[in-house]
């Protein structure tokens, strides 16, 4: 066995009341918020996910479907705003993605309109 150092002046064992005159360093025990109280063998329900969330936000980083990502992702949001289920994070994200990158190619396509009309009418 080894010989360990002694324990520091104040020190409390796990699960011991401290000495008189000696204070617990650490966390306060009540919290400023209030934990619900659940009986024992109560558990709480897990809310589901939406699925159109998770579908739209992955089909929104597939690329020439973003714009389909963008649509179901707006329509997940709203039916995550009705029912209350889980996926409003995925559902933006995937609505600010495929908009983004919508808007990204059709400016793109619109440059490369505009500078095919003028060469043109520049070499016509």
């Amino acid at each position: 066995m080894t010989d360990l150092p002694p324990p520091p002046p104040g020190y409390v064992p796990y699960g011991t009341q401290p000495p008189p005159g000696y204070q617990v360093q650490g966390y306060p025990q009540q919290s400023a918020y209030p934990q619900p109280y659940y009986p024992q063998g109560y558990y709480v329900p897990v809310r589901p996910w939406n699925g159109l969330a998770i579908a739209g936000f992955v089909i929104s980083l597939v690329p020439y479907l973003w714009w389909l990502g963008a649509i179901l992702s707006g329509v997940a949001l709203s039916q995550v705003k009705r029912t209350g289920e889980q996926g409003r994070g995925l559902a933006l994200a995937g609505l600010i993605i495929g908009c983004v990158l919508t808007g990204i190619v059709l400016l793109v396509f619109l440059m490369i309109g505009l500078f095919a009309a003028t060469a043109a009418a520049r070499y016509s």
